[in-house]
């Protein structure tokens, strides 16, 4: 009997296929998650400015009516900073 020492060439390219697929769906998420977390720095910055600005009751009561309305997403969020500048 011969036996053979190593890898064949296709269970070689099987390996190297596995790993392109584990990197792709890696960076996929990955960048899924990176610009998930710019959104909400967004979010927060923009609560941040409806807050500083509030000096009276009335300014209070616009804020949360404007921040429990607000969709904030893309140019939303610039309207409702341009919004809450009391």
């Amino acid at each position: 009997m011969s036996y053979r020492k190593g890898f064949s060439i296709v269970e070689v390219l099987i390996v190297i296929a596995v790993i392109a697929l584990l990197g792709f769906v890696g960076y996929k998420a990955w960048q899924a998650w990176q610009s998930g977390d710019s959104k909400k720095t967004a979010d927060t910055s923009t609560s941040q400015n409806a807050i500083s600005n509030i000096k009276s009751a009335s300014d209070l009561d616009k804020a949360a009516t404007l921040l429990d309305n607000a969709n904030i997403d893309g140019d939303e969020s610039t309207n409702l900073t341009k919004q809450t500048n009391f």
